[in-house]
């Protein structure tokens, strides 16, 4: 098993990594919309769901997968009136590529986070 940390991604916020692969597999923790320049979460639903996705991308670059390579996401929102938002940034990242998906919507998340976002991926070949 290998334990990943990612350039481009806020520093985690606790003892974990931001990914681990077994073999072609990765798994990728949750990602809040904190910015990784400041530490700060953006303000606002909308600009949490764009950075939430692209610390996931930047996971996902440093793993070695593409998006498309996506198997699984788990999103998790304070208020599910915010999954347009998320939604959104996801064809950004995604395009057509639709993996399947838990949804919850959760009390709260870490550090007043509104929403967060996990993923399973494969590695693409080398």
């Amino acid at each position: 098993m290998e334990l990943m940390m990612a350039p481009g991604a806020p520093a985690p916020k606790g003892p974990y990594s931001h990914a681990a692969a077994f073999g072609d597999l990765v798994v990728v923790t949750a990602q809040t919309g904190t910015d990784p320049a400041t530490g700060l979460l953006r303000e606002g639903a909308e600009a949490q769901a764009r950075q939430a996705v692209a610390n996931l991308g930047a996971v996902l670059r440093a793993a070695g997968c593409a998006p498309q390579t996506v198997l699984r996401l788990g999103l998790a929102l304070v208020d599910l009136a915010y999954l347009p938002a998320l939604n959104g940034a996801l064809a950004g990242l995604l395009g057509a590529h639709r993996p399947p998906r838990a949804t919850a919507q959760v009390i709260a998340l870490p550090g007043g986070a509104r929403l967060a976002i996990e993923a399973m991926a494969i590695r693409e070949a080398k």
